[in-house]
Parts: C-alpha cells; sequence; structure tokens
C-alpha cells in the first residue's frame, strides 16, 4: 500500500519544519521549487522535488492528497508572483490533481488592515497595504477552488511568526542603539512557529475548512514587548522614531478563540516562549 501524499507549495521556513512534522508521520512528502540548484539541498528533508514553472506544466502532482500553500515572498515586490499568480496556476491545474481533498494556505491577520480592538474571523478584513490586499484576493481565489469540486480549503490567518532564528530577543539584537518607526503602541499578534506546524496539523486530521486565525494569547503593545524583552536580554531598548509609520499597523487584538474551541490548543502563550 503507498503512502498517503503531501505537496507542499514554497518549501522555505516554514514549510521545511512542516515537511519535517509530516514525514514523521509516515506521510510522502513532496515539495515545490522553481530552482533546480536548490533541489539537492531540498531532497534533504522532503521525499520528492517537484519543478514548479508557471511557463511549463508542473511535475507529476496526480497522487496528491493534501497541500500545503506555505509560501513566503522575498519581499513586498514579490508578493504577486508568490501568492495570486501561484494561486490562479493551482485552479489552471486543478485537473492535474484528481486526488487532491484538502488545500491549507497560511495567510496572515494583515488583511484585518489597522481595525482597532478585538477581531475575529467574524470581522470583514480591511487591508491597507497592496501586500495584505493581494494576500485577501489570493484566499478568495483559492476559496472558490471548492465550488467546482468536493475540496475542503483551509486559510490559516497567521499572526507574527516567532521561531529559532528568528526570535524577539534576535531581532533586539540588531536594533540596539537603533531608530525603528512608530510609536510602539500597535498591539503585538505573535504565533511561535510550533504551534502553527501543529495547528496545520490539526487542521488535516480533524478535516477543518474555513477561515482561522491563529494567534497565541499573549498580547501587549510592541513597545511593552520590546522593553520587557530587553530587560529580560541585558539589551539597550530601540529608540521609536515618531516621524515614521510602523511596519506593524493597527491596534488590533486577533483572537483564535475559532479553533480553540474546536479543540486546539496553543502552548505558546507567555514572553519566554517568544525570547
Amino acid at each position: 500500500m503507498s503512502k498517503e501524499e503531501a505537496f507542499i507549495l514554497g518549501c522555505g521556513y516554514l514549510g521545511l519544519l512542516l515537511a519535517h512534522s509530516l514525514k514523521s508521520k509516515s506521510i510522502y512528502v513532496s515539495a515545490s521549487t522553481r530552482n533546480r540548484e536548490k533541489a539537492p539541498d531540498l531532497l534533504k528533508h522532503v521525499d520528492k522535488v517537484v519543478f514548479w514553472d508557471h511557463d511549463k506544466k508542473a511535475g507529476d502532482l496526480s497522487k496528491i492528497k493534501n497541500l500545503f500553500f506555505t509560501a513566503a515572498p522575498d519581499g513586498p515586490s514579490s508578493y504577486q508572483e508568490t501568492f495570486l499568480d501561484n494561486a490562479s496556476f493551482l485552479k489552471e491545474n486543478l485537473d492535474q490533481m484528481p486526488n487532491l481533498r484538502h488545500l491549507i494556505f497560511t495567510s496572515s491577520t494583515s488583511v484585518y488592515g489597522d481595525q482597532k480592538g478585538i477581531v475575529s474571523e467574524a470581522t470583514l478584513p480591511s487591508p491597507k497595504t497592496e501586500s495584505s490586499k493581494i494576500l485577501l484576493q489570493t484566499e478568495k481565489k483559492l476559496l472558490c477552488l471548492s465550488e467546482s469540486r468536493p475540496l475542503k480549503v483551509t486559510i490559516l490567518r497567521l499572526g507574527e511568526i516567532i521561531g529559532p532564528n528568528r526570535m524577539i530577543g534576535d531581532k533586539l539584537k540588531r536594533y540596539e542603539n537603533k531608530k525603528i518607526p512608530g510609536t510602539g503602541e500597535n498591539i503585538t499578534n505573535l504565533i511561535h512557529v510550533d504551534d502553527i506546524v501543529r495547528g496545520i496539523n490539526y487542521v488535516l486530521e480533524n478535516k477543518l475548512d474555513g477561515i482561522f486565525n491563529l494567534t497565541s494569547s499573549y498580547h501587549v503593545t510592541r513597545k511593552q514587548l520590546y522593553s520587557e524583552a530587553c530587560r529580560q536580554k541585558g539589551l539597550q531598548e530601540p529608540l521609536w522614531d515618531l516621524n515614521e509609520e510602523t511596519i506593524h499597523g493597527g491596534k488590533r487584538l486577533v483572537t483564535s478563540d475559532k479553533i480553540t474551541s474546536l479543540g486546539f490548543r496553543i502552548h505558546k502563550n507567555q514572553l519566554s516562549d517568544f525570547l
């Protein structure tokens, strides 16, 4: 009997950790790359590499049962290519994936924009930046895929991703004696990468579809976060440049009550988990 096959579209920071988790469950994992030179390194983590080229037909996707769209852009200018173009490509090649039953896309809470107060999945998105507008368009395009065939589509709106090599302490070491834009009064919505991987597995195992937020319950202002983190790490606090607009907009507090009400538990919920 052949193994269940999963495909990771965008096997970077999050995708590689997800690949290791899936393989530990004896799932056969294939992953995409557009750069053939990266294939040997990628094969150290997955079972098969699929060369992903929008100008040509992708590799054989016929056995894929679950697809994880975890791609991350190189920068703001590549959002269109990373998200919308890939979503369009999936739509155009959906008939090449007759066994696909579940598609999970990792989006961002940035689609809620600068809204204030408590934000849930019932809150209407109000993206402010061009990149968050593209993410919302991608969500809508992927959700429509379930209209033409039996297919579960799940959107996970992630908070700010924290994890190995991306901890708050690592970031603040780079910020010492430097100015950072904003007042620091915006609310933080953090999520540890371990909880993201666990959340993706939970969605898959419980066949959940629809839209879910994924953030920890640790919500403080960014100024409070950086101040306490610097105190504990023995670092100098960064200086806030009040004349510049922060890249972390809004004072929204994004809750994950929807998915936790279904039994999922977020483990990383205190400052020490993110330092």
